[in-house]
């Protein structure tokens, strides 16, 4: 029996594989929420990795300073926010090593 967490993950591929902008926020949402705000709060793990392969920025904030990190700890996706820290850490030591060679 599939999941609506396995829906949510084809729904979003499908829109990746037709060009969907993966940090879209509508501009009537005053949340400015991004989907991978919205995957990371809901505990779509699949879905949150889906976005952050195809580019999706999981640095941004929404209207109250939060990031998908902060969305997934305070919904208890312990998992999610230790997969997040990592590709944040990750990111961070690439654009320090960067600013060494510049």
């Amino acid at each position: 029996m599939r999941t609506i967490a396995h829906a949510a993950d084809d729904v979003v591929a499908l829109a990746l594989e037709h060009g969907a902008y993966v940090d879209y926020c509508p501009e009537t949402d005053e949340t400015l929420e991004t989907p991978v705000m919205w995957a990371a709060r809901n505990g779509h793990k699949e879905t949150v990795r889906l976005l952050y392969e195809n580019g999706a920025d999981i640095e941004i904030k929404n209207f109250e300073n939060e990031r998908a990190i902060d969305f997934a700890r305070i919904e208890g996706h312990g998992d999610i926010a230790d997969m997040l820290q990592r590709w944040t850490r990750k990111k961070n030591k690439k654009r320090l090593l960067e600013m060494k060679r510049k």
